[in-house]
């Protein structure tokens, strides 16, 4: 369910006691003073860096950076760990000013403890790239965290086991070993569990680079889709049963005033247990449905190391990172469809390499930079699936191969008062694809860019113009007619800051652009699982894509006090789409070569307002998105118009030290357009999460939390559940902490839900773990 942060003010108590001596009558005497409130300004702002002093937002169930970022105005933090501010990603995450983690920074904030951070630090509007400061703006926010002087120059960190007991035994441990110093940075963090929690977040990226998106490539999509994992919109804590392990270092070693040298290597493992049942209604000019319990086993064993070298001087740049990545994932899916008992069996390789250099040289207000990317990704999967009746008799062997290089030079410099950029750049990318014993199947393409870009500076605005020029070249030999594609296009796009005040900014951004589908094309079929038969487009697909947005943000951290709205449409226009063709038995895709127009709308505004009188922090968020996708299923064609409107709303109240109260509810409203032979209803939810924090003693605290889902599964009819969980913590010491957790106090076994998706109905139930209870013991060192 989907917690928004919010804020927490605190103040700090401190005693004061004199000596005073009577000169007079030589008496020596004590004088207690009144005691002193001292009350620590919760955010600062200074130019375009805010300060948020972290013990203002403390509360007795922080534990972690990650807790603490939830409750600052202006700040989001997603499920995955991806940090936003003011809706935005942010460019960077740096501890003490050095960028250790990379994108992968969620080790840091949910390892760092809050007790040893004095400042987050938010540079708005930071270019992280020094020699770049004064030619190319930038519209995101850098991250610093500030530690306090007692956990500089060593190390620090904590040690926790805890081990319980439910349907099964459980146990989570963890250890994470921190030194930040002035040559050197170490994090090293090792966890496993059982419980259910998603250790896989140490080897994936939080966000892409915006600072450097030349170096970003996309890893391909899946071929066979067999081993996804569920979706539900309950944490899979309440669901998963697994057996995870994580382990991550990263070294950070200075060379020199601004150069540094970094090592990421993150390990990852799990072994995990699901199991659903559901049901589906296929509509169209002829409907069929499916109903289908899984019992899955999945494996998965990652190694992702990085080896990165920068040197970020004011005139000169220098970057070369090597990074690489080795899975093995299998799974075993034991399926009751439609009365038949099928078993089904995955492998996948997924391998990659990529090397990214880049240089920058600034003589001032003129710059000249290249940049170089190689990248190459392996990937063979496995697909077996049997039956009884010989229906589902499947053997398949899929590999993938793909090399890609992207390469650029580029200066700027003043021209007419303001700076004109011009880059070219160049791009090569090669497929290969084999299914069984066929042929391979390789394609190629060949993509030149000249892409001039115009920044114009004045006292309150920002105007950035862009218009490449790009023609891109395509090969498929396998091909029988139409083997080359040739195309000359432009990508316009123009971006307009506009800072009205201190306190309010409007950003204006629209663009219009094409490209390839980056779709696998091969000419033979093959199964994507066990029912689902995909045929490939045979040639390049071309879409032509436009969008829009408008940004509003105002803070007032003075008064607590934060608004922002984003509006953003695009429209997607491609010449081909696939044609879906379901029956019981056997799901068909493939390419419809007609023009397909889809449309997206989303509208947000959100608001955060600290009452520090009365110790009440809001946050509302009201939403709204439409998504138009043409639907060829069944025979029939047709325009889905869905609709999805979202009202969230949390409360939190600290008044007394020794009790914090929180509320958080989230009402769901989803919906389709009417047309011709609809099935469609309007289907509602309700999500309340209920918080209490309980401290009658200064070393002992009670959580106690409630979390109530009302579901809507079709009209009039209400699906509800209410899970119950506790947690005590009690603190001999500053080093150690007990702690016993009771989950699932109440002892539920299902979950159910239901979705309109298209033309289709979605009934979804979902096993769950039952009622446990753990005991755990934390050192910190």
């Amino acid at each position: 369910m989907k917690r928004i942060p919010t804020l927490l003010c605190a103040a700090s108590l401190c005693v004061i006691a004199a000596e005073a001596q009577n000169e007079g009558d030589g008496i020596r005497r004590t004088t207690k003073l009144p005691e002193v409130t001292v009350r620590l300004k919760p955010v600062e702002q200074v130019g375009d860096t805010i300060k948020y002093n972290v013990s203002a937002f403390q509360g007795k169930d922080d534990h972690y950076l990650e807790d603490v970022l939830k409750k600052m105005p202006g700040i989001q933090v997603s499920p995955n760990g991806t940090i936003l501010y003011k809706g935005e990603t942010i460019n960077q995450f740096n501890i003490e000013g050095q960028n250790l983690l990379g994108n992968r920074y969620s080790q840091a904030t949910r390892n760092l403890p809050v007790e040893a951070i004095s400042q987050v630090q938010v540079m708005e509007n930071d270019q992280p790239i020094r020699a770049l400061k004064s030619t190319v703006p930038s519209d995101r926010a850098t991250l610093n965290i500030k530690l306090k002087s007692g956990y500089k120059m060593r190390h620090f960190g904590e040690l926790e086991g805890g081990a319980g007991y439910g349907e099964d035994a459980t146990w989570n441990n963890h250890l994470s070993v921190i030194n930040i110093a002035a040559k050197n940075q170490l994090l090293l963090t090792a966890k496993m569990n059982n419980t259910g929690e998603d250790l896989s977040g140490n080897a994936v990226s939080n966000n892409i680079n915006v600072s450097d998106l030349e170096g970003y490539v996309a890893l391909p999509r899946n071929s066979v889709n067999a081993m996804e994992n569920i979706f539900s919109p309950i944490p899979q804590q309440r669901y998963l049963k697994n057996r995870a392990y994580s382990v991550g270092f990263n070294h950070m070693h200075r060379v020199g005033r601004y150069g540094g040298l970094r090592t990421n290597i993150d390990l990852y493992s799990t072994a995990d247990n699901l199991a659903d049942s559901t049901y589906y209604l296929y509509g169209g000019a002829h409907t069929a449905t499916l109903s289908q319990s899984n019992r899955i086993k999945v494996g998965e064993k990652t190694i992702a190391p990085k080896f990165r070298y920068e040197l970020n001087a004011p005139k000169v740049y220098l970057l070369d990172q090597l990074s690489a990545s080795l899975s093995y994932h299998t799974g075993q899916n034991d399926i009751y469809s439609n009365g038949r008992q099928v078993g089904q069996q995955v492998t996948r390789h997924p391998s990659y390499v990529q090397n990214r250099l880049a240089m920058t040289i600034s003589s001032g207000l003129h710059t000249y930079n290249i940049g170089s990317t190689l990248f190459y990704f392996r990937r063979s999967e496995t697909l077996a699936a049997t039956d009884a009746g010989g229906v589902y008799d499947i053997r398949e062997r899929i590999g993938f191969n793909r090399f890609k290089t992207a390469n650029s030079i580029s200066t700027s410099f003043p021209l007419f008062g303001h700076i004109l950029d011009l880059r070219y750049e160049f791009s090569y990318l090669s497929d290969r694809v084999r299914i069984d014993a066929a042929d391979d199947n390789d394609n190629s393409s060949l993509l030149n860019t000249i892409a001039p870009s115009y920044t114009m500076r004045f006292s309150r605005d920002i105007l950035v113009v862009d218009c490449p020029i790009n023609h891109y070249a395509a090969k498929i030999p396998w091909r029988s007619g139409g083997r080359h594609v040739n195309r000359t296009y432009l990508s316009p796009s123009v971006r307009w800051n506009h800072n009205f005040s201190p306190q309010w900014r409007l950003t204006i951004a629209g663009a219009m652009l094409q490209g390839a589908d980056d779709d696998i094309i091969t000419p033979q079929t093959y199964r994507s699982d066990y029912r689902t038969l995909t045929a490939t487009p045979d040639r390049m697909g071309w879409a032509r894509s436009s969008n829009a947005s408008l940004k509003i943000n105002y803070g007032d951290f003075v008064n607590m006090f934060t608004w922002n709205l984003l509006a953003t449409m695009s429209w997607r226009h491609s010449d081909w789409r696939f044609a879906y063709d379901i029956s019981n038995d056997l799901t068909k895709l493939a390419p419809l070569w007609q023009s397909a127009t889809t449309r997206y709308l989303m509208a947000q505004t959100r608001v955060e307002k600290t009452f520090t009188q009365v110790h009440v922090a809001i946050q509302g968020t009201v939403s709204y998105s439409r998504n138009e996708l043409p639907v060829v299923q069944n025979g029939l064609q047709q325009r889905v118009m869905s609709n999805v409107a979202t009202s969230c709303l949390l409360v939190r109240w600290y008044d007394l030290s020794w009790l914090q109260v929180t509320n958080e509810s989230t009402f769901n409203l989803s919906w389709q357009d009417r047309y011709a032979n609809s099935n469609s209803q309007t289907l509602k939810s309700l999500f309340n999460d209920f918080s209490l924090v309980l401290s009658p003693l200064s070393r002992l605290s009670l959580t106690v939390s409630c979390d109530y889902s009302l579901l809507e599964t079709s009209k009039g009819e209400y699906n509800s559940i209410l899970f119950a969980d506790a947690k005590l913590l009690y603190t001999p010491s500053k080093r150690w902490e007990l702690g016993l957790c009771i989950d699932n106090a109440l002892n539920r076994k299902q979950y159910v839900d239901a979705s309109f998706t298209g033309f289709n109905y979605r009934y979804f139930s979902l096993p769950l773990r039952g009622r446990e209870a753990m005991a755990t013991v934390k050192y910190k060192f």
